[in-house]
């Protein structure tokens, strides 16, 4: 079934079924299209799902209650105290407020705020306040202002990309590769590994795992989850460069030589090049930037960003 006849089916809107497959209510298949677009396709299972989330929403259980009990039925008896005591202490407050509104009689109260000051002299003082949740309207400036705050995070993905592009081939070689001088001036790359090199080949494996981890925790952020992955992507790029400071120095030199072996064969050699010593810190420096600018860019997101508007319950 499409989604327009499960709709019909079960009386609710396509917002409401779209909310409970993106909050993991239910899992229903997708159908890849000729034009591109996935297509939702619900079989009668997923229809019985969906009228058991159906039925629990209109009983006023949250999408966080259902979803506690789908993933632990352990825990449906106590969620199920709560929820009573939930809806006694709602039911309490709403009869104090009917009250409140039957004592107003033929008082002929004409204003708002004559109204808001007889319910507040004629409500309990032991009732407190329930805050209310309000769901402004998304507007344009509200798309456009998550957009920017979302650029400096998608910068920071670009830069560890590049960092694991660069780092990763480097770290890797560093580790288990041994360059020996060729006939004619060229180098001959050989691997091998022996319990001696093992110290040197964790040093420099720990770089490659710190940016690849920045790097897949960033984009799983940028794909709607929390701000905690973000944070470890943050951390994942400050431990890369840390590393990078602290190792051996003959872990260092052996990456340096291949660092200069990738710089000589690449379109930068004929643009920049000279042997001096300050050549040399300028290309022991180059692989720094990449996580010092993905860390920079994801603080600067963490930030910036400010909660997303969340959905009103449907």
């Amino acid at each position: 079934m499409r989604m327009k006849d499960i709709c019909q089916r079960t009386g609710l809107t396509d917002r409401a079924v779209r909310l409970y497959i993106e909050n993991g209510l239910l899992s229903p298949k997708r159908e890849n299209r000729y034009s591109g677009h996935n297509a939702i396709i619900f079989d009668e299972e997923d229809v019985q799902a969906l009228e058991v989330v159906a039925t629990l929403r209109r009983a006023e259980f949250s999408i966080a209650d259902i979803k506690q009990m789908q993933q632990s039925p352990a825990c449906i008896p106590d969620l199920l105290v709560q929820h009573q005591q939930r809806l006694r202490d709602e039911i309490r407050t709403k009869q104090q407020v009917l009250a409140s509104l039957q004592k107003i009689g033929d008082t002929g109260i004409a204003s708002t705020t004559a109204l808001a000051d007889h319910l507040r002299l004629s409500a309990p003082y032991d009732t407190p306040i329930k805050p209310i949740k309000e769901v402004p309207n998304m507007t344009l400036n509200d798309i456009k202002r998550i957009i920017r705050a979302r650029i400096p995070s998608l910068l920071a993905l670009i830069a560890m990309l590049v960092g694991a592009l660069t780092l990763i081939p480097l770290c890797i070689k560093t580790a288990f590769g041994e360059l020996t001088l060729a006939s004619g001036g060229g180098f001959d790359l050989n691997y091998s590994f022996t319990a001696h090199d093992l110290p040197f080949v964790l040093a420099s494996l720990t770089v490659a795992v710190c940016i690849l981890a920045a790097l897949i925790c960033t984009f799983v952020y940028l794909t709607g989850k929390g701000r905690s992955w973000l944070w470890v992507g943050l951390g994942g790029c400050l431990l890369a460069a840390f590393t990078l400071l602290i190792l051996p120095a003959e872990v260092r030199n052996q990456l340096y030589r291949f660092e200069f072996l990738a710089y000589r064969h690449s379109f930068f050699h004929e643009i920049f090049y000279q042997a001096s010593e300050g050549f040399d810190i300028f290309l022991r420096s180059l692989k720094f930037i990449p996580p010092a600018a993905g860390a920079l860019c994801a603080a600067i997101g963490l930030w910036r960003e400010a909660p997303l508007t969340a959905l009103p319950p449907a």
